[in-house]
This record gives C-alpha cells, sequence and structure tokens, in this order.
C-alpha cells in the first residue's frame, strides 16, 4: 500500500513519466480491454513500457520496455546519449529528425531566428520540401524496423504510439508502418499500430491508477 512521506504525512506512491503514461493508455486508453500493450512515446526522446494485464514489466534492472536504446540498423555508428552507438533515439526522435533535415541542405533556423522545430519541418514535408519529406521517413523507417522486432519478441495486443514526433504526417506514418511490416513475422504483422487516446492526460490517469493499484508487476498492493 502506499505509505506517508515523511514532509507531508500523506500517502504517495511514485513512477517515470513514461510509465505514467503507458499504464494510463493501458487502462483507460488505446489499450484497455487488451491483454497485452506495448506503447512507445516518441517526442524529444523515446521511452517506452510494456505492460501485460494492466501491469508495467520493469525487468530485473528496471530498464524494460525502454525501446529508445534498442539497437537500430540505421543508427549504426550514430552515438546515443547513453553512451553507446547504433540506438534508435537519436535518430528517430525529434532531435535526431531536425538534424538529419539540416545534414540534407535544410534551414537550421526559423525565419525568426530560433532553432528549427520538428513541427515545421512537418509542415514543410506536406508542402512538398524534399528534405522534410526525406528526414521523417528516415525516423519513421528506423520506428518501424524496431516496433516489427519488438513485436516479434513480446507479441502484445496493440502497439500504442504517444508523442509530438507520432503526429507526424503521411512522410512519417507511411514509411513506419512500411518498416514494421518488413520486420514483423506474419503472426504478429496485422498487430494494431494505434494512437495514444488520452493524450495529455495520459500520465495524469496512469499516475492516479498507480496511486490507486500499483503499476508494477513487482510490487504489491
Amino acid at each position: 500500500m502506499p505509505v506517508p512521506t515523511a514532509a507531508t504525512g500523506l500517502p504517495c506512491r511514485v513512477l517515470n513519466d513514461v510509465h505514467a503514461h503507458a499504464l494510463g493508455e493501458a487502462r483507460w486508453g488505446g489499450g484497455r480491454d487488451k491483454k497485452s500493450c506495448l506503447v512507445a512515446a516518441v517526442g524529444t526522446g523515446i521511452g517506452g513500457a510494456f505492460v501485460e494485464w494492466g501491469k508495467i514489466m520493469l525487468g530485473a534492472h528496471d530498464e524494460a520496455g525502454h525501446i529508445g536504446h534498442v539497437c537500430c540498423p540505421a543508427a549504426a555508428g550514430v552515438p546515443c546519449s547513453c553512451g553507446a552507438t547504433g540506438h534508435l533515439e537519436p535518430i528517430a526522435a525529434g532531435p535526431g529528425i531536425i538534424a538529419e533535415y539540416v545534414r540534407l541542405g535544410g534551414d537550421d533556423a526559423l525565419p525568426d531566428g530560433t532553432p528549427m522545430d520538428g513541427a515545421e519541418i512537418d509542415r514543410r514535408a506536406a508542402a512538398g520540401d524534399k528534405a522534410a519529406k526525406a528526414a521523417e521517413a528516415r525516423a519513421g523507417r528506423a520506428l518501424g524496423e524496431v516496433l516489427g522486432s519488438m513485436c516479434n519478441m513480446l507479441d502484445p495486443d496493440v502497439v500504442i504510439l504517444s508523442g509530438s514526433v507520432a503526429q507526424c504526417g503521411p512522410d512519417w506514418s507511411d514509411a513506419m508502418a512500411e518498416a514494421f511490416k518488413g520486420q514483423a513475422m506474419p503472426p504478429v504483422a496485422t498487430t494494431p499500430i494505434v494512437g495514444g487516446e488520452l493524450g495529455g492526460d495520459a500520465p495524469l490517469v496512469g499516475a492516479a491508477e498507480n496511486f490507486v493499484k500499483s503499476g508494477y508487476a513487482e510490487v504489491s498492493d
């Protein structure tokens, strides 16, 4: 059960933001009524969680579901913030899309002088900017490949995508879906990939759920 804290004397439970997001979506959003779901939050970084029977799987070192640091062929040789190389996050998260857009000849700043951002790149991709389209497609393919491989291993009922990058247009989403099909084995190739349903409320719902009933398989109520 939640235990009182020293500062307030009120009971509390703590979980990180991506786990809270995943728990909210699993119990009340895109994963409700499903036995299991793989949640990938793709924004300025990439986090994830695997939820089964309404419980987040932590693993032996609390690293289970950490999809942003799965090996990705397209990232070969690219350094990651964790100190390794070849991980998904540096090429498929928002900063990776911006870096690739600039590398392909796109502007590194907006007309007002502020740094280029992902929303503007998405707008330019929709308008036909070749560098923007290519940068988004590269990120989408990388994520799709990893999701396909993860489904081969975990076999979730559904994959739930959330975060700002998951709002990108068809250059990103079509590439992601095609790459997923290229990696997923036939039994899991039809696994639904859906957007999160709770938006910014997902982590709040998840945090509340965790307080009422622990979201972790390793933590008893």
